[in-house]
């Protein structure tokens, strides 16, 4: 009778220490991950309660350096008229087809064209020239609005 005795408290024993181990991961497990997620939230900058300005405004650090392009073709979007041509000439002045196909999504009202660097590429003069980043020597274009990403020409009639 002894030994079944001694039986039954080693099973209870180990019922409880299951239950302590148990009791230790389900407290441990979320305090470890509000901790890790707390990091990595401030690994990104300070928290600020506003909206978003581009897709790319609350992104990593290597996508934000496209958010100035967006903006610059937000601003864009507003002040060409619908139907009109523009060429994006972008910061490095070479044809990109990452920052052409930008345009043209961000553009949907206007026929945007290519710039191969040198000239249009399609032949035809647009109606506007746009530039990121800074003036440019646009012989054919008068500046019409110096924005905070970017000029806008006018072609000269």
């Amino acid at each position: 009778m002894n030994s079944r005795l001694d039986v039954e408290v080693s099973v209870a024993r180990g019922g409880d220490l299951r239950r302590t181990i148990v009791a230790i991961v389900l407290i441990v497990s979320p305090v470890a991950f509000l901790l890790l997620s707390g990091q990595l939230i401030s690994s990104r900058g300070p928290i600020r309660f506003e909206a978003p300005q581009t897709v790319y405004s609350n992104g990593h650090v290597a996508e934000r350096v496209h958010v100035p392009y967006l903006l610059f073709l937000g601003e864009l979007r507003r002040r060409l008229p619908a139907g009109s041509t523009v060429v994006v000439v972008g910061r490095s002045r070479v044809f990109q087809w990452d920052e052409y196909l930008t345009a043209v999504g961000q553009l949907p009202d206007q026929r945007v064209s290519r710039w191969d660097g040198t000239g249009i590429t399609d032949g035809s003069a647009p109606l506007f020239l746009a530039v990121v980043g800074g003036p440019c020597d646009a012989k054919d274009y008068r500046l019409d609005v110096a924005l905070p990403h970017g000029c806008l020409y006018e072609i000269k009639r």
